[in-house]
């Protein structure tokens, strides 16, 4: 079984686009200080969010792909040219023969070794490259949260309005179930379910 067949494939990339989302979803509850359980999202709102986050992220990388394709084959054509160059290739043997190095067990040793130094290498960047994506995908929630942060400071966020309460709340997140706002009054934070709520917005305004 390939590690990388077509479903193992798309299971790695749902796991990242979840733990992108969530990343970022965490960032910004926790500037906020907001109940995570309380605003629970579902699956595929949590997936898609991943997505639209990290489009980016998939353009840098089939731009990476591509360099080092590139790079690869301008390594082969090199690699090629030094090969073809005879007097190297006789000079290199005489020099192997001195030191009394088969050929053979040279090639098998390096290419044994240089399998695995490539694998653990591979392994590293790969869980190095995923926690730094995953540190910025954090960051950029808790940047949204601070803009949020500065709009209620500055009167000029979203309010909305909920029959069962009285006053009207700034508007902070919303999950599958249940909703949270600010009040600017009691300065404390509301959890209200969102089946009855209205919420005014600057949209529209010049």
């Amino acid at each position: 079984m390939k590690l990388l067949d077509s479903a193992g494939l798309a299971a790695a990339i749902t796991a990242y686009l979840y733990c992108a989302s969530t990343a970022f979803n965490h960032g910004y509850l926790n500037t906020l200080g907001l109940d995570s359980d309380l605003l629970e999202r579902s699956f595929h709102q949590t997936i898609y969010s991943g997505l639209i986050l990290s489009l980016s992220n998939f353009l840098w990388l089939t731009l990476g792909i591509f360099c080092l394709t590139v790079l690869h084959f301008l390594w082969q054509e090199l690699k090629d040219l030094v090969d073809s160059c005879t007097r190297l290739t006789v000079f290199l043997s005489k020099v192997q023969k001195k030191l009394g190095i088969p050929n053979e067990k040279t090639e098998t040793y390096h290419k044994k070794y240089e399998t695995r130094v490539m694998t653990s290498l591979g392994v590293l960047l790969t869980f190095i490259g995923v926690s730094l994506v995953l540190m910025s995908h954090e960051s950029k929630g808790a940047d949204m949260a601070h803009k949020i942060l500065d709009k209620v400071h500055d009167q000029s966020a979203a309010t909305m309005k909920s029959e069962d309460y009285e006053n009207d709340l700034v508007f902070l997140y919303c999950g599958t179930n249940n909703c949270a706002g600010y009040d600017p009054i009691k300065k404390r934070v509301v959890y209200l379910p969102q089946q009855i709520l209205s919420i005014q917005t600057s949209f529209g305004k010049q």
